[in-house]
């Protein structure tokens, strides 16, 4: 069962008292950790290196805002592309692009659009939608692998990212900060329709308005089957 208030209970440390696993057992909005090491305690703003401010030539090419790494309820990560009664739902990787920049494009939702870098294209169906910024889009990512249908094992959102652009602290890697294009793809294929693949907010939304509804949901995400506790119902219903 989940709990919450862990910190006042002493679950958070190996040596059982109340507080954070951190030096000084505080929620250390300056990291003492990361001070002893000669770094920044305090989190600062690094324009990114591709991007319109930093690269305006470039963003004449590329003037998108590349995102990817948005969890979508149909896989988990790379997983789960071979199993048909998912696969049914997102058959094929999604973009999501904002209605000002499909109109620009002559994109409407669901057609086959290809997005480039400059370290390569890739081919996916687009959702067309107010729920993201214009100037942005989000690509799924997850593809590139040896199951699942053709579309999803051959446009890995991989080949558009850099892998000599990273965070020189933790290493990990940047793609959300990158630039990029989106046109109509060269093929013709027939339109196809599909949602975010965020549908479990709906369901939560849907149990708030009812208190004894029964809220069971396949989160690939996490790998597991999820059943709503009445604790977790109770502070859902309360927030």
């Amino acid at each position: 069962m989940m709990q919450y208030q862990k910190w006042e209970k002493g679950l958070l440390r190996s040596d059982g008292k109340p507080g954070f696993d951190t030096p000084t057992g505080k929620f250390e909005i300056a990291s003492t950790t990361l001070d002893a090491h000669g770094y920044d305690a305090l989190p600062v703003y690094t324009e990114p290196q591709e991007g319109p401010l930093a690269q305006p030539n470039l963003a004449r090419r590329f003037p998108l805002v590349f995102n990817s790494g948005s969890r979508v309820t149909t896989d988990f990560r790379s997983q789960f592309h071979g199993i048909p009664e998912l696969t049914r739902k997102r058959p094929e990787p999604t973009v999501t692009l904002n209605p000002c920049d499909a109109a620009a494009r002559g994109i409407c939702n669901g057609d086959l659009v290809c997005i480039r870098t400059l370290r390569g294209q890739v081919v996916m169906r687009a959702i067309v939608t107010e729920d993201i910024m214009a100037g942005t889009i989000d690509a799924n990512m997850g593809g590139g692998g040896p199951v699942g249908p053709k579309a999803w094992q051959e446009n890995n959102v991989n080949t558009l990212t850099d892998l000599d652009r990273y965070d020189p602290i933790s290493g990990f890697p940047i793609y959300k900060a990158l630039l990029c294009e989106i046109e109509k793809a060269p093929e013709r294929t027939a339109t196809i329709a599909m949602d975010s693949g965020e549908s479990f907010a709906a369901l939560v939304d849907a149990a708030k308005t009812s208190r004894n509804a029964a809220l069971s949901h396949i989160d690939s995400d996490r790998n597991t089957t999820m059943s709503v506790t009445p604790e977790e119902r109770e502070h859902d219903t309360t927030d």
